[in-house]
């Protein structure tokens, strides 16, 4: 029989965290040493910090128990992440309201955890041009904890959980298997510095289902730079409202990451029957110093207010296959972008029965993009139209682009826009050129080769 255990503290010492984080941890390591089995905390607020779940125990908070960060570096524990060779260019330490590492069968169900974001960033005096919707509103202060922190767990169970106001990630798991996030709800601050969501590096097997997320930052975040290796990740049935992306799918960037030949991977990613009430984009694939592949997202519902393309896919020193896009419903004020380079191009990706309404935006590279891309963070300034560059094997079908005027977009430009392509099928497509009066194609091709129009 599993052991259940209640954590009682007084009302007067809820506030004093080093008595609330030793009242719940020492429940913790009594539930652990006792064979595992659950931790109770009771309806009410506790300041604490650097709680950490062992091994087959659950945390189980009241569904209106509040944890409530502290502001303050010292008043956090470290966790050390870089302790195998598994990990290729991790930083050594993180910080979080509550990790794991090494530990397997954990969970948490239920309860708020309160990050108390404001108090780690500092309000920008001026915000950036008024045209862009999203601007930088706070600068981030050199201290930041993680809400979850977890580290080579397996087995994680996190259910009915709602994370607010995160000073950085919601979430970061590193090389972490079998993990579900179940009707889990984050509510950060939409212009809070790196509020995302849920970020799994070098994760295996992670189901995340039934959740709503709002962020300042990515939603969601799968990449291979722990372990060098991420594999199996289902996305389905949740809600997001995002400043950025929905779900960014990568290899490199991270500033830890050194260019010093490691190679990582992420495969098999699927997102499916999710709404998109707003974001600067849906999936957001980028390959450097990688191979991404095996990429499916189907059936979404999609709103974009921010400046971006729901779709972007770009290499650089790196590469892109076997993407499937199909069954979804988009307004928006981009259709997609793929950009491949002259070494690495985008191959085997699938448009297919999407439905878009665009209304064209005020952007930095509204009708084209410089080749090279100056850098991965300008994915938010991508074309208005289907802009396409360094892509083979294409397959676009039963696509149809519709056009909302917008007074203030005076420019003309191709529903398709195509440079150095091969290999690329285009079959029922309904769409026109935007504001042209007949005067462009619908498709405009250049420096390409086998490309069918049927």
């Amino acid at each position: 029989m599993k052991n259940e255990l209640t954590v009682s503290i007084p009302l007067n010492e809820r506030n004093d965290l080093i008595k609330t984080r030793t009242y719940i941890q020492t429940a913790i390591d009594r539930c652990h040493n006792l064979g595992g089995g659950s931790v109770f905390i009771p309806s009410g607020k506790y300041l604490t910090s650097s709680i950490e779940i062992k091994s087959q125990v659950t945390l189980c908070l009241a569904s209106d128990c509040f944890l409530i960060s502290p502001v303050e570096a010292d008043q956090f524990n470290p966790l050390h992440l870089k302790q195998n060779d598994l990990s290729i260019n991790t930083p050594e330490l993180g910080y979080a309201m509550i990790y794991a590492q090494d530990s397997c069968d954990i969970g948490i169900e239920g309860g708020v955890i309160i990050g108390c974001g404001e108090a780690f960033w500092t309000p920008m005096q001026e915000i950036g041009e008024l045209w862009c919707s999203t601007p930088p509103r706070y600068y981030a202060k050199p201290f930041r904890p993680m809400t979850l922190l977890l580290k080579n767990c397996q087995n994680i169970s996190i259910k009915s959980l709602v994370i607010q106001d995160s000073p950085a990630y919601s979430a970061w798991l590193l090389s972490c298997q079998n993990v579900h996030f179940q009707a889990c709800r984050v509510e950060n601050n939409f212009y809070g510095p790196n509020t995302d969501g849920y970020h799994f590096s070098s994760c295996f097997n992670v189901l995340v289902e039934d959740c709503y997320f709002q962020t300042g930052d990515d939603s969601l975040a799968v990449d291979g730079n722990d372990s060098g290796f991420s594999k199996g990740t289902v996305i389905r049935n949740c809600t997001f409202n995002s400043a950025v992306n929905v779900l960014r799918i990568y290899t490199g960037l991270d500033s830890f990451i050194k260019d010093d030949g490691s190679f990582y991977k992420v495969r098999d990613v699927k997102i499916s029957h999710c709404k998109v009430l707003n974001a600067a984009g849906v999936v957001n694939v980028t390959a450097q110093y990688g191979q991404i592949e095996d990429i499916v997202c189907e059936n979404l519902d999609v709103t974009l207010e921010q400046e971006g393309t729901p779709f972007f896919l770009m290499t650089d020193r790196g590469s892109i296959s076997k993407v499937t896009i199909k069954d979804c419903r988009v307004r928006a004020n981009g259709v997609a972008t793929f950009i491949g380079t002259k070494e690495d191009w985008i191959s085997d990706v699938i448009l297919k029965q999407l439905n878009y309404l665009i209304k064209p935006k005020k952007k930095l590279y509204e009708l084209d993009i410089p080749d090279p891309i100056p850098n991965y963070g300008q994915h938010h300034f991508a074309p208005c139209n289907l802009y396409l560059r360094y892509v083979s094997n294409i397959e676009i079908s039963d696509v149809i682009i519709n056009w909302e005027y917008n007074p203030v977009f005076s420019q003309s430009f191709s529903a398709v826009k195509l440079r150095f392509g091969k290999d690329i099928l285009i079959k029922n497509l309904k769409a026109t050129a935007y504001n042209s009066k007949g005067n462009l194609p619908t498709i405009e091709v250049s420096n390409s080769k086998a490309v069918n129009v049927i």
